[in-house]
C-alpha cells in the first residue's frame, strides 16, 4: 500500500483473540492486513460472532437483559483481546492490546488507548459495523454524519462539544443563582447597593455636590444613549439582514419565473403520449429526410430573409434621406426668390450692359469729331478715355451677365440632380419589395408543401415545429416517462415558487412592512438609522467623556473613609460587571464563529460526501443511479440515468442497501479524521446483491480499503473470488 500514515491512522486492527465469547472458546481471528481482508467461513463458525466480539472489546458487551444475543457463554465469562499494530513505514510505535472482561471494568489500558481517541460508539455502531439489515437504514444518519464531519475538523475537542459548552456559560452569565456571583443580575444588584450608599454619603461632600449631581445626570443619559446605540445597533442588523435577505428571496424569485418560463417552453414541446400533436398530423406524409432538408432550406431561407429585411431597411432609410433632400432642395418660396433676384440682376446687368458702353461710345465720337476742329489734344485724349470706358464696361456687363446664368443653371441642376435620386431611391425600394414580396410566397409554398400552414410565414416558429415533429417521432416511446418527470419538475418548482414567497412574506412581515414595499425604501430607511446611530455614537462619546472627567474629579475629592471604601467596592463591581458583559460579547462571538464554521464545515463536507456517494451508486448499478443528493425539503433522494428522482423507500431491496453502502463508503472516505484505526466490519452485506452489482460493491469496498482497513465476512465462495479479482492485495482469513 502507498497511502500515507495520515490517510489510515497509525495503527491497524492486526489479530482478534477470543478467551470466551459466544459459542467461541480460545480462538485467534487473524491476522489482518491494513488494507482489505475477507474472513471466509461456512454457515455457524462465528463470522457474525467475531463482529461482534471485536465491538464489544472497543465499546462493551452486548447487555445480557436485552432480547437480542448477548454472546454470553455458558459457564464462562465473556473476555478478549484485540492487537492493533503500527502501519507498516510508522517509526517510534508499538502495539496496543486492548482487553475487556467485565463490562464495569472498562476497556484495558485505561484510560482508552488511543486507537479509540477520534471515535465514540454511535459512530462505530451506525458507520463501521455492517450487516445486510444495517443497510436498509441509516437511522441516525443525518446526526452521524453530522458528527462525523465536525469530529474531523481537525480540532482538539469537537466543535459540537465546544458549542454545547460555550452556551452553558452564555446562560451562566445571566444567571441569578447565588453560586453565580459574577452574573450580570447579581452584581447589578450589587451596583445597586452600593450606588444607593454612595449617593448617601456624597450627599455629605458639600465641596462636590455640583459635580456628583452632574455625575448622577449624565450616568443615566450615558445609559439611556448606551441602550439608545444598543436599540439602533440591533435594527440597524435587522435592517441589514433584511434587506440582505429580500434582495436575495427577489433574486430568487426572478430566477425562478426564469425557470417557469423555460419550464413552459419545455411542456409546449413535449409531446403527450397519449396522442399527437396537430403539427405531428399535418406532417405526417413527410419523410424524415425530407424534414432534415427542410431543415437546411429554412436555415437558408432565414439568411435571404435576413438579409432582405435589411436590404428593405436599407432602401427604406435612403428613400427616405432622398425624399428630405429633394423636399429640401425644391422647396418653392427659397426656390421661387431665387429665380427671381436672379431675373432682376441680369434684367439690370442687359440694361446697364447696352446702356453705359453706348454713352461711353457717343461721348468718345463727340469728343472725337470735336478734337479734329480743335487745335488742343485734350478732346483726343477724352475721347480715347471713353472709347476705352466704353469697352470695359460692356466687357464687364458681358461677364457678370454670364456668371449670373451659370448660378442659375447651377440651382437647376441641383433640383434635377435630387430628382433623379429621389427617384433612384424609389425605384430601388420597389425592387426590393418584389424580392421580399417573391421571398415571401417562396416560403408560404415551401411551408405548405410541409403542411405548415399554421407557422403562418415565420421560420423560427416553422423551425421548431420541425425540430418538434422530429423529436416527437425520436421520443415517442419516452413521452409518458417524460412528462411524467416534467409534472414532478413542475410541483417541485411551484413548491420553490410557493416557499420562496412565504419567505418574502415573512421577511416583510418581520420589518412590519406591506409586501408591496419597494427594497430601496428599505435600504433608505437603513441609512436613515445608520445615520442617526452615527450622530448618537457621537453624542455618547461626549457624555462618556464627560463622565469620566466628573468621576476622576470625584475620585481626588477628599471624602470620608466610608466613602472611600464603597468607592473601591462599586468600581471593582462595575468592573467585574463589565468583565462579565465583555466575557458575554466574546462567547456570542465565538459562538456565532462556531455556528458559522459547523455550517462551512459541513456546507463543505457534505457535497463532496454526495458526490462520491452518487460516483460510488454508480458504479455499484452499472450507470442506471449516478446522483445522490439532498432536496428542497432537505430529503435523501437518488436520480437515474434519465434524471428520474425517487426516494429510499421506492427503490428495490438491493439497490436501497447499495445506496446506503454508497453514503456510508463516501463518508468514512470524507471524514478522515474519524476513527482512523478502527477497521471497517461487514457482515454479509452482498447477498442482496445481484452478480453485476456485487462487482460494483467490491470496487467500491476496495476503494476504501484504500484509506481504512476494511474486513468483509462472507459464507460464499463466489464472493472471496470476486473480491480477489477485486484487491491485488486481498488477505484471505478462513474459521
Amino acid at each position: 500500500m502507498t497511502d500515507s500514515p495520515q490517510a489510515f491512522g497509525r495503527h491497524y486492527l492486526h489479530m482478534a483473540h477470543i478467551d470466551a465469547f459466544g459459542a467461541l472458546y480460545q480462538r485467534n481471528i487473524g491476522p489482518f492486513s491494513e488494507g482489505l481482508n475477507v474472513v471466509y467461513g461456512a454457515n455457524e463458525a462465528g463470522k457474525t460472532t467475531a463482529t461482534s466480539f471485536i465491538g464489544g472489546v472497543l465499546f462493551g458487551w452486548p447487555d445480557a437483559r436485552s432480547d437480542r444475543n448477548s454472546y454470553k457463554p455458558a459457564g464462562a465469562q465473556r473476555s478478549g483481546n484485540l492487537t492493533f499494530a503500527p502501519r507498516e513505514g510508522i517509526q517510534g510505535e508499538h502495539d496496543i492490546v486492548c482487553a475487556r472482561d467485565k463490562n464495569a471494568d472498562g476497556i484495558k489500558p485505561d484510560p482508552h488507548p488511543s486507537v479509540l481517541a477520534d471515535i465514540d460508539e454511535a459512530s462505530y455502531r451506525t458507520v463501521f459495523s455492517l450487516n445486510s439489515e444495517e443497510l436498509l437504514s441509516l437511522g441516525r444518519g443525518g446526526d452521524i454524519t453530522s458528527h462525523l464531519l465536525t469530529a474531523g475538523a481537525g480540532t482538539a475537542v469537537s466543535p459540537t462539544q465546544a458549542l454545547n459548552d460555550i452556551n452553558a456559560r452564555l446562560n451562566n452569565c445571566f444567571s441569578r443563582a447565588a453560586q453565580y456571583t459574577n452574573s450580570v443580575p447579581n452584581v447589578e444588584a450589587e451596583l445597586a447597593r452600593t450606588a444607593e450608599a454612595l449617593e448617601a454619603v456624597a450627599e455629605e461632600a458639600q465641596t462636590f455636590k455640583k459635580e456628583a449631581r452632574e455625575y448622577a445626570e449624565l450616568k443615566p443619559q450615558v445609559a439611556e444613549a448606551e441602550n439608545r446605540l444598543a436599540v439602533l445597533n440591533d435594527e440597524v442588523s435587522r435592517l441589514t439582514a433584511a434587506s440582505s435577505t429580500i434582495e436575495r428571496l427577489q433574486q430568487e424569485a426572478a430566477q425562478l419565473t426564469e425557470e417557469e418560463d423555460e419550464l413552459r417552453v419545455r411542456e409546449l414541446g413535449q409531446t403527450k403520449a397519449a396522442g399527437q400533436s396537430e403539427a405531428f398530423v399535418a406532417m405526417a406524409h413527410v419523410d424524415e429526410a425530407r424534414l432534415r432538408a427542410a431543415k437546411e432550406e429554412l436555415e437558408e431561407l432565414a439568411v435571404r430573409d435576413a438579409r432582405l429585411n435589411d436590404e428593405s431597411e436599407q432602401a427604406q432609410d435612403d428613400y427616405r434621406q432622398a425624399k428630405a433632400h429633394f423636399a429640401f432642395v425644391a422647396d418653392s418660396g427659397a426656390h421661387l426668390r431665387l429665380q427671381a433676384a436672379q431675373q432682376r440682376k441680369r434684367t439690370v446687368l442687359s440694361v446697364l450692359g447696352f446702356a453705359l458702353p453706348a454713352i461711353f461710345a457717343i461721348a468718345a465720337l463727340f469728343l472725337f469729331v470735336l478734337s479734329r476742329d480743335s487745335a488742343s489734344t485734350a478732346p483726343f485724349v477724352g475721347a480715347v478715355i471713353f472709347a476705352v470706358a466704353a469697352l470695359v464696361s460692356a466687357g464687364l456687363c458681358s461677364y457678370l451677365l454670364s456668371q449670373t446664368g451659370t448660378q442659375v443653371s447651377a440651382e437647376e441642376f441641383a433640383l434635377e440632380e435630387a430628382t433623379r435620386d429621389l427617384d433612384a431611391a424609389e425605384q430601388k425600394m420597389a425592387v426590393v419589395e418584389e424580392k421580399l414580396e417573391a421571398h415571401h410566397a417562396q416560403l408560404a409554398d415551401m411551408l405548405a408543401s410541409l403542411g405548415l400552414e399554421s407557422a403562418d410565414g415565420n421560420i423560427r416558429y416553422a423551425r421548431a415545429l420541425i425540430e418538434g415533429v422530429r423529436d416527437e417521432r425520436m421520443a415517442q416511446q419516452h413521452a409518458e416517462q417524460q412528462r411524467a418527470s416534467l409534472e414532478l419538475e413542475r410541483a417541485n418548482l411551484e413548491a420553490k415558487k410557493s416557499r420562496n414567497a412565504q419567505e418574502l412574506a415573512d421577511a416583510f412581515e418581520q420589518l412590519g412592512l406591506s409586501p408591496l414595499t419597494k427594497l430601496a425604501a428599505i435600504q433608505d430607511e437603513l441609512a436613515a438609522k445608520t445615520s442617526e446611530r452615527d450622530a448618537l455614537q457621537t453624542s455618547y462619546a461626549q457624555k462618556s467623556d464627560r463622565c469620566g472627567a466628573l468621576k476622576v474629579e470625584l475620585d481626588r475629592a477628599e471624602h470620608l473613609a466610608d466613602f472611600d471604601k464603597l468607592k473601591i467596592e462599586h468600581a471593582q463591581l462595575q468592573t467585574r460587571l463589565e468583565e462579565t458583559k465583555s466575557d458575554y460579547a466574546q462567547l456570542l462571538l465565538v459562538r456565532r464563529l462556531l455556528e458559522r464554521a459547523i455550517t462551512a464545515w459541513e456546507d463543505k463536507s457534505q457535497p463532496e460526501v454526495y458526490r462520491q456517494a452518487g460516483e460510488l451508486l454508480s458504479t455499484m448499478t452499472g450507470g442506471n443511479w449516478c446522483e445522490v443528493r439532498m432536496d428542497e425539503n432537505d430529503k435523501l433522494v437518488v436520480v437515474d440515468a434519465f434524471g428520474q428522482v425517487r426516494e429510499p423507500q421506492f427503490l428495490s431491496l438491493g439497490t436501497c442497501q447499495q445506496l446506503y453502502l454508497a453514503l456510508r463508503v463516501a463518508l468514512l472516505m470524507t471524514a478522515e479524521n474519524v476513527g482512523r484505526s478502527i477497521p471497517i466490519l461487514a457482515d454479509d452485506i452482498l447477498v442482496n446483491f445481484d452478480a453485476q452489482r456485487r462487482v460494483g460493491a467490491a470496487q467500491a469496498l476496495e476503494a476504501l480499503s484504500r484509506v481504512r482497513q476494511v474486513i468483509v465476512f462472507t459464507c460464499h465462495e463466489e464472493v472471496v473470488q470476486l473480491m480477489q479479482e477485486s484487491c491485488d492485495n486481498l488477505n484471505i482469513v478462513e474459521l
